[in-house]
């Protein structure tokens, strides 16, 4: 457990724990997180996508296959961003509750550890280096930013400052957060 000070003045608390398949889990509160794991699935993880130049747009894009296997509109009892429940099948997060968890994305299209592609003809590839994490920041199925409330929204900041932190400390150029909402 770690407790630090949030740009806010408030006292954050950040418990770290190392899922079964090796990936990293955080979990922020404004009080210390305390229970046991519950049992967790282990299985595959990605470890990136890869780099392609487009030369007519002189950019590079972002290709990540495997990605096509993620977890895809789940039904609200298979809820991979759920608290886990003892019995049910487990959920990204292994713990019974917490207040807001940050983990690394299984279907990742960025990596540390990311491979160097295989040569393409008349193609110039990269490794696709980096990080990508998800923030859950509410237990609670239904909601939204807006909704979650003034004391969990700044708990969210301490938790993106926080990680920009650390992954600043991993040579990443920039981090980039943006909110899934489904279909929207």
């Amino acid at each position: 457990m770690t407790t630090f000070t949030a740009p806010t003045g408030e006292t954050v608390h950040r418990r770290r724990h190392v899922k079964a398949d090796g990936r990293e889990l955080l979990l922020y509160g404004h009080a210390p997180h305390e229970g046991a794991p519950l049992p967790e699935a282990g299985g595959e993880v990605a470890r990136g996508g890869e780099l392609r130049f487009h030369p007519l747009r002189g950019e590079w894009n972002l290709y990540a296959a495997h990605r096509q296997d993620r977890t895809f509109k789940p039904a609200a009892a298979d809820d991979p961003l759920a608290p886990s429940v003892p019995g049910r099948a487990p959920t990204e997060i292994p713990f019974e509750g917490f207040e807001l968890a940050v983990f690394e994305n299984k279907f990742t299209s960025l990596h540390q550890d990311a491979p160097a592609p295989a040569p393409l003809r008349g193609v110039r590839t990269a490794r696709a280096g980096g990080r990508c994490e998800v923030v859950v920041y509410t237990p609670e199925a239904t909601g939204s930013l807006a909704t979650v409330g003034q004391a969990r929204r700044r708990l969210l900041l301490a938790a993106w400052c926080d990680r920009y932190e650390a992954t600043r400390g991993l040579r990443t150029p920039f981090v980039y957060p943006f909110e899934s909402r489904g279909d929207e």
